[in-house]
């Protein structure tokens, strides 16, 4: 009954329109619906991701806590071939020793590089080779009174927090300042086992 009301009321272009502006209006409205649908979905996804972003925060975080830091090797070369030591006496060598190393442990330096055989000698006691000249003054002649130079500077720098490394010359059997080689030095003992390069004795690779 309704519709035919419709029919006799209203021209049937009106009705067209009115019919078409319905459908607009339920295709609006289905369109509304899906956008309200998708923006639900998409706030649950981001909910999702923010929780799976912060799990993954605090478990890096929790690792990178757990893992040891990074540290930096950060050393200094103490030589010996330049002669600061050479005759000084063992009071005067440990006095200027600790002073470097106290300098050294204010910049920063956490590992010390020592030269404890520069030339087929040693700065430790040794079975095999002499007293380094650049200790006491002669090659072969201990230090007075008596020390262990390389003991001591691993209990000094291990004092301070400090690596130590002995740094040896693997090669070089004698410098250009040195006029004297104590008779158990190998240049003296197996002289065939050496060559000569300008001032400086070296050993053969084979024999280092």
């Amino acid at each position: 009954m309704f519709p035919m009301i419709i029919l006799r009321l209203f021209p049937s272009r009106l009705i067209d329109k009115l019919l078409a502006k319905m459908r607009l209006c339920l295709i609006i409205k289905n369109i509304t619906k899906r956008k309200i649908k998708h923006m639900r979905q998409i706030r649950e996804g981001m909910k999702v991701l923010s929780l799976i972003v912060l799990f993954m925060t605090v478990s890096m975080g929790t690792f990178a806590k757990s893992q040891p830091s990074k540290r930096e090797f950060r050393g200094a070369w103490i030589q010996c071939v330049n002669g600061q030591f050479q005759g000084i006496g063992t009071q005067q060598m440990q006095q200027t020793l600790r002073y470097q190393l106290d300098e050294l442990q204010k910049d920063g330096v956490n590992a010390i590089i020592f030269q404890v055989r520069p030339e087929c000698d040693a700065l430790y006691p040794s079975k095999l080779e002499p007293w380094s000249k650049f200790l006491s003054g002669r090659q072969g002649q201990a230090p007075s009174p008596y020390w262990d130079p390389l003991q001591w500077m691993i209990e000094e720098c291990h004092k301070r927090g400090m690596e130590l490394h002995a740094w040896i010359n693997p090669y070089r059997a004698k410098t250009k300042t040195t006029n004297q080689l104590a008779n158990n030095h190998i240049a003296v003992q197996h002289p065939e086992r050496v060559f000569f390069i300008r001032w400086t004795v070296h050993l053969e690779s084979s024999f280092a």
